[in-house]
Formats: C-alpha cells, structure tokens, sequence
C-alpha cells in the first residue's frame, strides 16, 4: 500500500518576488519547452449535493468528478476549469492521445485538515504523513484546502500522477513520472485564467541552482534507480535537490529531438502495455514487480533510460549537466 506524497515545496511554485528565469521560456541554448497560451478557468459544471450537513458539492465536469467541502469560493469556482484546463496541458505535455469513453477521475477536495485526515484513514486505512497539500492514491486525488494558489500546485502536480494512473497500463519509472509531474508546476495565474509554464518554476530554478553550487548534484546513475522516498528521507533539503534535478532532467530530454523522440516512444508502450517485452519478462511478472514500488523501479528505471533514450549514459550526464547549469544561469 503507497499513497503518493506531496513532499516537495508546494506553493513556492507560484511565489512571489523569488529569483528565477526572467521570460515564459527558458531558452538555454539547446532549446526549450513552451508555455500554454492563456486559458480561462471557467467550464461547465453540473452542481450535485454531496455532505450537505459540512455545505459539500459534487462538482461534475467533462473529465472530473471534485467532491468538495471547501468553503473557499475562488476554489469552489475556479478549481473545476482548472482541473480542465490542466487535463488539456496534461495531453500536450505529454502528446499522450485522449482515451474515449474514460470515466471521470474523483478528486476530494476536503475543507480542513481533519477532514481529509478522516476520509485517508477510511480511504487508504492508516495515516498519510504530509504536512500541507495532499496525494494520489489509486488514481484519486484527496486534498485539503491550504489557501488557492497553493492548493493549485498540489492538485496540477498530483493530477498528473493522477492522469498517469488512468491512461497507462504500465507504470512509468520514477524519473519520468515525478520528473513530468514537476516540469508540470510551473504556471502563471491571472484574474480567471491561467497559463502553464514548464520552463519556468521559481523554486525548482532556485533549489537546482544551490545543488549546484553546494556540489550536492546526484549523479545519473543514482538518479535515475532512486524512488522519491528513498531520494528525500524525510528532510526537505533532499527533496528540493531531488525534484529540482529531475525538472531539469525532463526538460532537457525535451529539448533534443532524439530524445524526446525516445520518450515518446516509452510513454507510447506503457500506454499500450508493452514495457515487459522491453524488459524481457513475462506481464505477470512486471505485474507482481509492481506491488512494491521502490523494488520495481530500481528494476526497471535505469533499463528504460538506456533503451529509450539513450546507452551512453555518462556523455547524456556531461551534456546534461551543462544544460543544468546553464539553465540556472551559471554559465
């Protein structure tokens, strides 16, 4: 049994007044990811009781099921077309195509913190130990309310677990999912509309660059096997260092066509279900690998790396680390 941890920083995607890349994009040198144009968080919503004795609703939109008590109405308002306008960046981040005929995803967006420790215990059966946001746990989303824009960042980044989770019969490894779900952060928002902005995350840009300099870089192939809990260990300094390298990692993958061919190419067969013949096992043992996450991802990860993007690991991490540092305007 895992749930998903929003262990990162969470809001400080969306800071204010923090250094970082001056323009929408980041143009390094080698190329750059773009931002989304400018969407309107506004969709049609049918309108459902739910908990009415705590004022709950079920908020129905084309692609979600948000099951809220929240009483912030920016969020009661907003939070439907964001989710919306998310789903549509999630398919042009990915180019993964849309599955017809999917079921809505449940999300539960609880008012208080009591209340979303209630409904993991019944949920999840046990305690989730996160101390602002929430997580995703079998493809639903359980948050609770820790002001907008703060609450916006944990639901883009889990919601891309979340969109993971319902269109893949494979299972990413790691640095892909985690390092797609942070390069997804990024955003700028306005009055009632919002734009994404991949390249473009104060925090990441900040954490990355001190990993840097401090020389607290994780080499590849470490990188590349860790599982995220075992990356952190509880202590926020790890958990920066870890995504924020993983945020670069993505984008520069991005930005060669090669290797965002090569991505592709991996997103496609875990879509279709295909990883266990590039693995060369059977499915049902890539199926029982998966009950233990750490386990399967150190099986699979740095396999995939080779297969898909590239075998010549240590010329990817010099290239890559010059990327980085670029990235974060140190050279």
């Amino acid at each position: 049994m895992h749930a998903r941890r929003a262990t990162y920083l969470l809001a400080l995607v969306l800071a204010a007044g923090c250094d970082g890349p001056s323009g929408p994009d980041v143009d390094t040198g080698f190329g750059s990811i773009r931002s989304s144009k400018w969407s309107a968080m506004v969709t049609e919503v049918t309108r459902r009781d739910w908990m009415p004795k705590r004022g709950g609703a079920e908020l129905v939109t084309a692609h979600y099921r948000i099951f809220a008590t929240t009483t912030n109405p920016v969020l009661r308002r907003y939070l439907p077309g964001f989710m919306e306008a998310s789903y549509r960046d999630y398919l042009r981040l990915t180019q993964l195509p849309e599955r017809a005929g999917a079921e809505r995803m449940p999300i539960y967006m609880m008012s208080t913190y009591k209340e979303w420790a209630a409904l993991t215990r019944h949920a999840v059966g046990t305690d989730v130990p996160i101390q602002a946001g929430g997580y995703t746990y079998k493809g639903t989303c359980v948050f609770w309310d820790i002001g907008t824009p703060h609450t916006f960042a944990v639901a883009r980044h889990e919601g891309l677990h979340q969109f993971f989770h319902h269109n893949l019969q494979d299972r990413l490894p790691m640095w892909l999912e985690e390092g797609t779900c942070v390069l997804a952060e990024g955003m700028e928002l306005e009055g009632d509309s919002v734009r994404f902005t991949p390249a473009r995350n104060p925090v990441r840009f900040n954490s990355l660059r001190k990993t840097i300099v401090q020389n607290h870089w994780i080499p590849l192939t470490k990188l590349l096997p860790l599982h995220s809990m075992e990356a952190t260990g509880g202590f926020p300094e790890r958990a920066h260092a870890y995504y924020s390298q993983l945020w670069a990692l993505v984008l520069y993958i991005h930005s060669r066509d090669d290797y965002r061919a090569g991505m592709q190419r991996l997103l496609a067969d875990a879509r279709a279900g295909r990883l266990h013949e590039v693995l060369q096992m059977p499915r049902e043992e890539l199926a029982r690998l998966r009950r233990s996450a750490r386990t399967y991802n150190r099986r699979i990860s740095t396999h995939l790396f080779r297969h898909y993007i590239t075998r010549d690991v240590e010329v990817f991490e010099k290239r890559f680390k010059a990327f980085a540092r670029r990235l974060v305007e140190l050279e």
